[in-house]
């Protein structure tokens, strides 16, 4: 009994020295937005002014194409698109539930915005619905 006692104490004050020398630190929650000027800003936070160029170069299409994968999967994944976020439903109850088709009205209107064209936000959910 003794034993057990002993080895039960000694692997308490291991787990107790684990814990001290490597805390666990959480990575913080990425911000999500709650409508589609809030998405427009933080993308425009998060990209550099040589991708906001090189997007001027291309056509939406193109845009939206090259964004979908990379971009646009860590929206959809970060911002809650495939589960219940609030910027899900803000895009829900416009007609646009499916997360593909609201990282591409996101992207189409960031790219609108960044070429300094009428966003047109009706039209792009009406383009993107499902």
């Amino acid at each position: 009994m003794r034993n057990l006692l002993l080895c039960l104490l000694s692997f308490v004050v291991f787990l107790i020295g684990c814990e001290s020398k490597h805390p666990y630190k959480p990575e913080p929650e990425p911000y999500i937005p709650k409508d589609i000027l809030q998405c427009i800003a933080q993308i425009d936070g998060l990209w550099g002014k040589e991708l906001r160029k090189e997007a001027k170069h291309m056509s939406e299409k193109d845009f939206i194409g090259i964004t979908h994968a990379s971009y646009g999967m860590w929206i959809r994944n970060n911002w809650g698109l495939w589960k219940g976020s609030r910027l899900k439903l803000y895009f829900s109850v416009r007609g646009a539930g499916f997360a593909e088709n609201i990282s591409a009205v996101i992207f189409a209107s960031y790219y609108r915005y960044v070429t300094g064209k009428k966003i047109n936000f009706g039209e792009l959910l009406k383009t993107y619905q499902g």
